[in-house]
C-alpha cells in the first residue's frame, strides 16, 4: 500500500528533479539561483557539525513547537547556530550579540533561542556541539542568498535578458516565409508604435505569436467540430490560411489592391508585409492592413463571407470613431487612403 506521507512528501520534491534535469528557459534561471550540489547532499549519509546547523526553520530548533524565523537575524548574517555560539561552546550573552549585529535585539527573541539551544545541548549530553554531527537537510533560505540580500526583480530581469531560447512563433514564421532576416524586435513592437487602438494590438499580437483562435487550433482544443476554413470550406483554417492563403480572402486583397491603383496610390502587398508588418512599410500602410485583418477576423467570427462593400463599411465606421475623439482626423496619408477607398 503507498505511503501517503512518503508519496506527498516526494510530489513536494519534484520540482527539483525537473529543474536539475530539465532543458528550459526556467531550469537554467534555477541552477543560477540555487546550488543544487548543496541542497542534494541531504539525508542520513550527509553528516554535518551541529554548530553549522540552520537556526530558522529547524526540527531541533521550535519555540512552542513553531519553527522560528526572525528576517533582522537573517538579513544580519545570524543564520547558523555557529553565528551565536562561541569558540569554547558557549551562547553569546545579548549585550555581545547586540554588538555583533550591530542593534538592539527583542529580548524575547534572544531568550526563545537561548532557551531551546540549551534544551538541545543538554539532549547531546552536554557533548561540544562542533563535535556533534547531525543528518543535513535542505533549508532553501541558505541557498538562495542572492535573491534576498539583493534587488530581486533586477536579478531575474538580467538572468531573462541572457535568455537565447528562440520563441515557437519565429522559428514557425521564419519557416513559412524561408528567411532568417527577419528584424523580431520590430515585428513585436511596431503595432504599439503605431496605433493606440487596443483591439488592434490584441489582434497583431496573437497573429505574431501564432495563438489567435482559428478553427485548426480551436479543433485542437476540443472546442471546434470543424479545422476546416470558415470560408473557402476547402483548407485548414491556420493563421496563414484566414489571412492570405484562402481564396476568398485573396479576392478581397486584389479589390483593396486595385480600388488603391484606381486612385493612384501604388502599394505592393505581399505575405511578409500584409502578416507580420514589413518594418519597410509606412505607418500609414500598417494601419490600413490591420484595418484588413480586423475585417477579416470579424467576419470569422460571424461567419460571413467577407468582400469589399463589407470592408467599406467597416472602413467607414473606423473613420467615424477616429473623426470623434480626435482633433487629426483631417491630417496624416492614411485617413485620405481611407477616404478614397469609402468612395470608391
Amino acid at each position: 500500500m503507498v505511503d501517503i506521507n512518503a508519496f506527498m512528501k516526494s510530489l513536494k520534491l519534484s520540482w527539483i528533479r525537473k529543474v536539475i534535469q530539465g532543458q528550459n528557459k526556467f531550469t537554467s534561471l534555477g541552477r543560477k539561483l540555487i546550488d543544487f550540489n548543496i541542497l542534494c547532499n541531504t539525508g542520513s549519509l550527509y553528516a554535518i557539525s551541529a554548530v553549522d546547523m540552520p537556526l530558522f526553520f529547524n526540527n531541533c530548533l521550535l519555540i512552542n513547537n513553531k519553527y522560528i524565523f526572525w528576517k533582522y537575524w537573517y538579513d544580519d548574517g545570524i543564520r547558523f547556530v555557529k553565528d551565536i555560539i562561541k569558540d569554547s561552546g558557549q551562547i553569546l550573552s545579548l549585550q555581545e550579540l547586540q554588538a555583533k549585529m550591530n542593534k538592539p535585539v527583542n529580548f524575547l527573541h534572544y531568550e526563545g533561542i537561548k532557551k531551546v539551544l540549551s534544551t538541545y545541548i543538554v539532549s547531546v549530553q552536554n557533548v561540544k556541539l562542533k563535535d556533534y554531527k547531525v543528518h543535513s537537510y535542505p533549508i532553501l533560505s541558505t541557498y538562495i542568498k542572492p535573491i534576498i540580500l539583493n534587488s530581486c526583480n533586477k536579478l531575474l530581469y538580467n538572468m531573462l535578458k541572457e535568455n537565447s531560447e528562440i520563441p515557437t512563433c519565429q522559428t514557425k514564421w521564419n519557416e513559412y516565409f524561408a528567411d532568417d532576416s527577419i528584424q523580431w524586435k520590430n515585428v513585436h513592437g511596431q503595432v504599439f508604435k503605431k496605433t493606440n487602438n487596443t483591439y488592434i494590438q490584441w489582434l497583431q499580437t496573437r497573429i505574431i505569436h501564432r495563438i489567435l483562435g482559428t478553427n485548426s487550433l480551436l479543433f485542437k482544443m476540443g472546442l471546434s467540430d470543424s479545422k476546416t476554413c470558415t470560408f473557402c470550406k476547402m483548407s485548414e483554417e491556420s493563421i496563414t490560411h484566414l489571412f492570405w492563403d484562402c481564396n476568398t480572402v485573396k479576392i478581397l486583397i486584389k479589390d483593396i489592391s486595385d480600388s488603391l491603383k484606381n486612385a493612384n496610390i501604388q502599394i505592393v502587398i505581399n505575405s511578409k508585409m500584409f502578416l507580420l508588418g514589413d518594418t519597410n512599410v509606412n505607418d500609414n500602410c500598417f494601419i490600413l492592413f490591420m484595418e484588413v485583418k480586423k475585417y477579416i477576423f470579424e467576419c470569422k467570427r460571424k461567419e460571413v463571407i467577407p468582400h469589399f462593400q463589407g470592408f467599406k463599411a467597416s472602413l467607414k465606421l473606423s473613420l467615424n470613431i477616429y473623426e470623434n475623439t480626435t482633433n487629426e482626423s483631417n491630417k496624416g496619408f492614411f485617413w485620405i487612403v481611407i477616404r478614397l477607398i469609402c468612395n470608391s
